[in-house]
């Protein structure tokens, strides 16, 4: 068969026995943002079971791939892309969405997007709080699905905040958690 029209991958791996197993190629993005010099032009995937993610550079036309040590319990399912071309990567088993950071900024400034938010699905109410003692939740915002702002919280200097549902309706809602770095993650909240 003819293969002349065909484009093949720059890169590839196999699954594996030894070390980390891994099953399926979470397709990423190239990037393209300016806030993080050092990560101009590399390639981020991630492989679902083994939690890692993968790092393709081009260097003179050979790609090169490195892996980062597994972030366990995420279930890398997605990659996005804002306006900015910063780059996230969303946790189906966590359920957070990452901001990619170049790692020479230090653990701390990567532990600053790390948000939860329970118990979700929520009844009365539920709390956001940051993983990192350091981080201060300064607002909060909670939309409808299609977009408009429904309750705000704001000034606040707390890294633990519990927020009450009564006035909003049953249903699912985006919520958008806003730090003191300015780091900003957004969480599906479904209140019954």
């Amino acid at each position: 068969s003819d293969t002349s029209e065909l484009t093949f991958p720059v890169s590839q791996y196999t699954h594996t026995t030894s070390g980390n197993f891994k099953c399926s190629i979470t397709g990423g993005y190239r990037y393209r943002g300016t806030a993080q010099a050092n990560l101009s032009g590399l390639y981020f995937f991630a492989d679902y079971c083994s939690n890692e993610i993968g790092i393709l550079e081009n260097n003179g036309g050979t790609w090169n791939m490195t892996f980062t040590e597994p972030y366990s319990g995420n279930g890398w399912t997605g990659f996005g892309e804002d306006v900015n071309g910063e780059i996230y990567i969303a946790g189906i088993d966590s359920g957070n969405i990452y901001r990619i950071l170049d790692a020479s900024l230090g653990i701390e400034e990567n532990t600053l997007l790390q948000i939860k938010m329970y118990p979700n699905p929520a009844s009365n109410s539920f709390i956001v709080k940051s993983n990192n003692p350091q981080v201060v939740i300064e607002s909060i915002h909670i939309y409808n699905l299609q977009g408009k702002l429904i309750k705000s919280i704001t000034k606040n200097t707390a890294s633990e905040i519990h927020i009450g549902t009564k006035s909003l309706a049953t249903g699912l809602y985006l919520t958008e958690v806003i730090s003191n770095s300015g780091s900003k993650t957004t969480h599906k909240l479904l209140i019954k």
